[in-house]
């Protein structure tokens, strides 16, 4: 079908795989360890506006919501690619 598939993103992704712009992005509850309710946490403060970078995103979540385990599992999947710099050749 040729559909192309991106990897999941704090910005872009909700919990379930979602399409945008003919593609579609990884749903974040298909992540290991990463469950509804933070991923519920993340869409919600995310409303306000894309995250700027790592110290942003934990700054407008509930510690208690999305905890160390959650980070250690959304960036092993790629899901805080965003926040790499241009040259860093992701």
């Amino acid at each position: 079908m040729k559909l192309a598939l991106l990897p999941p993103s704090v910005n872009k992704s909700e919990f379930r795989f979602c399409a945008q712009d003919g593609a579609v992005i990884y749903g974040l509850g298909a992540v290991r360890g990463v469950g509804e309710g933070p991923v519920e946490a993340i869409v919600e403060a995310r409303a306000s506006g894309d995250f700027k970078d790592l110290a942003d995103f934990c700054q407008c979540l509930d510690s208690k919501k999305v905890n160390k385990r959650v980070l250690e599992a959304l960036i092993s999947a790629g899901a805080m690619d965003d926040f790499a710099f241009e040259d860093e050749g992701l």
